[in-house]
């Protein structure tokens, strides 16, 4: 599916006029593979967390043993941010060239395996825990419509009806793909003062969407300890913020203004100060700061943190201003070749391996979970990880097993795809769409 090329390269603007020569020549792409790499470890240890659970007679436990490690409570997602900030510095084509085929794809693989897998399979118990959903709730025809929310981005969570669950975000990430082209529309970008007006519109948004979730999550008690009562308001936050479509506005409303700030040189020529620079450790200082509250809150009632409205404000901001605004300052930072102390970040960020591996991050998503399976399947995880006595070097051990198995599988993937739609994308690579005014690929891989 991919032309040979980086997918990580120069690029131009999106609206009614061409940027600078000099701006043009300082806007680079290569460090935004290195946070995609990032993102996509992040994601696949997240779920080796959420399945080892999953699988375990007591999850509640596995959750409770898991939270004790400040690693894991770290909240960073990067990928939303950076979806609109490179679309609208010229990667929307090839992008959705790239992602569309490849969604539909594994969803005739996950047809297939609730086709072909039913209760009468033998597969041990905690394997269908894990993926299928409870014993004796296994329904082919309610697997078979459940199926039709999938195509149409409705939500990529089946429910367990003995389905196959594989819950991505990804039908809400297709979503801002078949979206964005409209909203942008809708901006006028051809006309004067089209910046400014998507600046206004995407703060706007921003503060909206916050007032939303700050509604729908209030009160969120969480120093008790967890049950079943506690589960479904995880339940609820997962359905209503990982999963869901309103809580990815923020984040690339946020991205949306880094791209903005990148392609105007008024505003580059006041981004690269001291304040800025201070911002961005202010932000990473923040973001580790959550590691030192457990995944389920404070267990004492007295902590500050404990009061359900402070909480539920703190895991809103979390999710919705300091880690998506972290993304975008990292961006605004790291892709102006800034000949400053950013500049080391943007150069390790560009790594070869992360160029590499950056192309193939969106296979990652989509096949890990299948790949967990197999894994899971020839290590069960009640054999290496008991919640009394956690072993971290086993857990880490089976995650680089699980992620170096979904990398070599996604090459292949993305090697299928390539052979595929090969002649499609060397015929379509430089189709522009008119509202984004074209991007000339300058890519040096």
């Amino acid at each position: 599916m991919d032309d040979g090329k980086s997918t990580c390269s120069s690029t131009q603007g999106f609206d009614g006029t061409k940027p600078s020569a000099k701006l043009h020549s300082r806007i680079w792409l290569d460090p935004t593979c290195g946070v995609r790499c990032l993102a996509c470890v992040g994601v696949v240890v997240f779920h080796m967390a959420w399945y080892t659970g999953a699988a375990s007679n007591d999850k509640h436990a596995v959750d409770k043993a898991l939270a004790q490690q400040p690693w894991f409570t770290f909240v960073f997602n990067p990928d939303p941010p950076m979806q609109a900030f490179m679309c609208l510095t010229g990667y929307y084509w090839k992008r959705v060239l790239r992602v569309v085929p490849a969604y539909y794809g594994i969803l005739v693989v996950i047809r297939a395996l609730n086709h072909f897998i039913d209760e009468s399979s033998g597969l041990p118990a905690y394997m269908w825990n894990a993926f299928f959903g409870p014993l004796g709730a296994f329904d082919q025809g309610l697997c078979k419509n459940t199926m039709r929310y999938n195509l149409i981005f409705a939500q990529n969570q089946l429910p367990t009806f003995g389905c196959y669950t594989i819950a991505w975000s990804l039908a809400v990430q297709m979503q801002f793909w078949f979206i964005f082209p409209l909203a942008l529309l809708l901006l006028q970008p051809q006309s004067k003062g089209f910046r400014k007006r998507a600046a206004q519109a995407m703060l706007a948004t921003i503060g909206a969407v916050h007032a939303v979730l700050m509604w729908e999550l209030m009160p969120m008690q969480v120093y008790n300890h967890p049950n079943m009562e506690y589960f479904g308001q995880l339940l609820f936050v997962g359905r209503h913020g990982y999963f869901g479509s309103l809580v990815r506005l923020a984040p690339l409303c946020w991205g949306a203004l880094a791209a903005i700030i990148v392609l105007d040189s008024s505003l580059m020529q006041r981004m690269h100060t001291g304040k800025v620079h201070a911002l961005w450790m202010l932000l990473v200082i923040s973001n580790f700061a959550g590691t030192f509250v457990g995944k389920f809150g404070p267990t004492d009632p007295g902590h500050f943190l404990a009061n359900p409205a402070t909480i539920a404000f703190a895991y809103v901001c979390i999710v919705g201003v300091t880690s998506p605004l972290l993304s975008a300052v990292t961006l605004v930072l790291t892709t102006t070749q800034q000949p400053d102390n950013s500049g080391f970040l943007a150069k390790a960020l560009s790594h070869r391996a992360f160029v590499w591996l950056a192309d193939i991050t969106y296979d990652i998503y989509l096949l890990h979970p299948l790949v967990t399976l197999v894994v899971f399947h020839m290590l069960p995880p009640p054999m290496w990880f008991k919640p009394e006595e956690p072993s971290w070097q086993n857990f880490a051990a089976v995650s680089g097993l699980v992620l170096a198995g979904s990398v070599a599988a996604s090459w292949v993937h993305n090697w299928f795809w390539s052979r595929v739609l090969g002649s499609f994308a060397t015929r379509y690579k430089t189709a522009q769409a008119p509202h984004l005014n074209g991007v000339k690929e300058t890519s040096r891989h």
